[in-house]
Order: C-alpha cells, then structure tokens, then sequence
C-alpha cells in the first residue's frame, strides 16, 4: 500500500469513527466509556499527519536515496 493510499486509508477510517462516536454520543453513551475511540482516532489523526509530512518530503526531494548512498551507511555503521 502507498503511503498516499494509507493515508486516504486512514482518513477513511478516522471519518467512520468519528460518525460511529457522533452516533453513540447522541444516544447519552458516557464519555467514560468512549475513551479508547478517542484515543484510537487520536492516533490515527498524529500517522495522518506524519505521513502528509512524510509524503510531503519524498514529494519534493527532502527524502532521498540510492543504493550507493545506502550501501556506503552500511558499510559505515558495519559492527566490527
């Protein structure tokens, strides 16, 4: 999956969540026993933004590599 297509993913999922508390809100369900979907769409919310951030940069060059690059990283981090 790309990083775009996890992220429209996440959105996806994120919008359900939110209508699914909306819903059970409406009927008087207590915040108490809601707190685990709020934090659950907190999360999904913090790796939609980072992977804006992240597409973002691979997007316009700030993030990149070669195989060179990688190669030479590991020749340079190597344990003796």
């Amino acid at each position: 999956m790309s990083q775009s297509a996890r992220a429209t993913a996440l959105q996806e999922k994120l919008a359900a969540s939110r209508a699914a508390m909306k819903a059970v809100r409406s009927k008087g369900l207590p915040r108490l026993f809601l707190l685990e979907d709020e934090y659950r769409q907190a999360m999904m919310r913090a790796e939609i933004d980072w992977l804006a951030s992240v597409i973002a940069d691979l997007r316009s060059k700030k993030i990149t590599w070669s195989k060179e690059w990688i190669r030479k990283i590991a020749e340079a981090t190597a344990r003796p």
